[in-house]
């Protein structure tokens, strides 16, 4: 349950911090007018459509947590999964966008997503849920 515990914290913030930053960018390069309905829409957008990514996240942590990495490897491949899930989860919303094309502004929405998850990836030790996941698995 730790693994589950520690993905929905890592879902929590790549769908709330986001958001913030680029209000606040917009709001010192462009004068975003609303920065607060900016926040709540974007929050709202990216609870559905990173949704899927988030179940995709959770097993990974959960199946992560039973093998026996380090925690750099353990943090590495979630970086590079979420990395992805954030790409699938902007292709869901910008419909196609590996049919279309990139969009404008579509770069800076990704990197801005993904720089937040991996950087709460590396920060948030997962220490707990090593142990407890092992335990799961080793009670089946």
């Amino acid at each position: 349950m730790k693994a589950f515990e520690y993905a929905l914290k890592m879902w929590q913030a790549s769908v709330l911090l986001p958001p913030v930053v680029l209000a606040f960018y917009f709001t010192v390069t462009q004068y975003e007018a609303e920065p607060l309905s900016f926040i709540l829409t974007a929050v709202v957008v990216g609870i559905i459509y990173s949704f899927p990514s988030f179940v995709i996240f959770a097993f990974m942590c959960y199946c992560l947590a039973g093998k026996n990495l380090t925690q750099v490897q353990q943090k590495s491949l979630l970086s590079f999964a979420g990395m992805a899930l954030i790409v699938f989860a902007f292709n869901l919303f910008y419909d196609g966008i590996l049919t279309h094309g990139v969009r404008q502004g579509y770069l800076g929405y990704v990197a801005t997503y993904t720089c937040v998850l991996v950087a709460v990836i590396w920060c948030y030790k997962p220490d707990a849920v090593e142990s407890s996941a092992v335990k799961d698995i080793g009670a089946l």
